[in-house]
């Protein structure tokens, strides 16, 4: 399992593609979106690409968060998507 634990570090993994079981955030997503920069949809899509990439097939991604309105629409509108 890997936890998301720096923004900057999420977007620039090194781990090889396939590589967890789990991934765990714990506020990070919650903390992009609430600087509330123009470039919020498009450093979450980097994220959550990352994300994608490093979890083997079937891996789940946890995400604990205080679900405000629009990061759970953030979430669910990638990952229901993918």
């Amino acid at each position: 399992m890997i936890y998301v634990h720096f923004y900057l570090s999420t977007l620039q993994m090194t781990y090889d593609d396939d590589s967890f079981n789990a991934v765990l955030d714990r506020g990070t997503i919650d903390s992009l979106v609430l600087q509330g920069t123009d470039d919020v949809k498009e450093k979450l899509s980097g994220l959550f690409q990352q994300i994608h990439r490093v979890l083997k097939l079937g891996g789940r991604f946890i995400c604990v968060s205080f679900a405000q309105k629009d990061v759970t629409k953030l979430v669910l509108e990638y990952f229901s998507n993918e």
